[in-house]
């Protein structure tokens, strides 16, 4: 729907083209403090940033990507070139949206990709998320015709207006230091997020190695889940109420628990391991877990060869 009418309110202001390395990221985020890039297929960028053989600039996409994550409440120190002095960037918010299917995905991602914090900070929302998401779009009559006052709130947010609206934010440049407006709690929104916090920190510590990269992100997630929604609610006073802050907590739950379980059964660290998580999922899935070895061979389709070695 976005793409369809993001001309009526201004949005493609803020979206970004399609960049060749991370030298031209940067450069669009040092103009633009907050861009966000919607991608098509994006797999096939993951497999580029997630595979060490292409090295140059595909292989450094994923570091600045980390960086960027981290320093967005402070600011990033660009590495100095030959041609050129390093500029710090305050306040960079680059937000990559992207669509793909789920095997296409996978296919792209390597264990690297959980054990260096690339995959823990990513959300994939899946067809699961609805029944929280659904709700939201109740009262939504079309979504190929949005109503009017969608539109003007949506316009509202995007206008720059000064200090602490949205839109002034991202027409902010990445050479300058902005003062961010500070959404305040709801009753009994701040006492839900301590608690979340503290069970989350507690289930990490509890975990492997392997699932503590990504439960140590969960409340991370929410939280930002649930700022989206406020600024989306109320553009001019957002508050994060408890509803708000539940929501986003069921969402970053449900996504961050889908990516553990797909990494665990699609993520290998050789093709002789790979070869064999394809084939335990085909297992798995198949009514009480019994499939035909003639099955088996059909869905391989010779992308590898099953006959033992010798």
């Amino acid at each position: 729907m976005a793409t369809s009418w993001s001309h009526i309110i201004s949005f493609l202001d803020f979206c970004g083209t399609r960049r060749r390395g991370p030298r031209s990221y940067l450069k669009r985020v040092e103009q633009q403090a907050s861009i966000v890039y919607l991608i098509d297929e994006y797999a096939q960028l993951n497999r580029k940033i997630n595979d060490p053989r292409q090295g140059g600039s595909a292989g450094q996409v994923k570091k600045y990507l980390l960086e960027y994550f981290s320093t967005a409440h402070s600011v990033f120190l660009r590495a100095d070139y030959a041609s050129e002095t390093g500029k710090p960037i305050h306040n960079p918010n680059l937000c990559l949206y992207g669509t793909t299917t789920p095997d296409d995905f996978w296919d792209s991602c390597s264990t690297m990709s959980a054990k260096d914090g690339y995959l823990p900070r990513l959300l994939a929302f899946t067809h699961q998320t609805k029944e929280f998401v659904a709700p939201i779009f109740d009262g939504l009559a079309s979504t190929s015709e949005p109503p009017q006052s969608l539109i003007d709130a949506c316009r509202a947010i995007m206008t720059p207006k000064g200090a602490g609206n949205v839109g002034a934010a991202m027409a902010w440049s990445g050479e300058q230091s902005f003062s961010a407006y500070v959404v305040p709690y709801g009753p009994g929104a701040k006492e839900a997020y301590e608690n979340f916090y503290i069970e989350y920190a507690r289930k990490a510590h509890n975990a492997s190695p392997f699932r503590r990269a990504f439960l140590r992100r969960v409340n991370e997630h929410a939280i930002k889940i649930a700022l989206v929604v406020a600024v989306g609610v109320d553009p001019e006073n957002p508050v994060i109420t408890l509803e708000i802050l539940r929501l986003g907590q069921k969402i970053a739950t449900l996504c961050v628990e889908y990516m553990m379980r797909e990494a665990a059964g699609n993520l290998a660290d050789n093709e002789a391991q790979r070869q064999f998580k394809m084939v335990k999922a085909m297992i798995d899935k198949a009514p009480e877990q019994r499939i035909l070895r003639s099955a088996i061979t059909k869905r391989v389709n010779g992308a590898f060869d099953g006959r033992p070695k010798r």
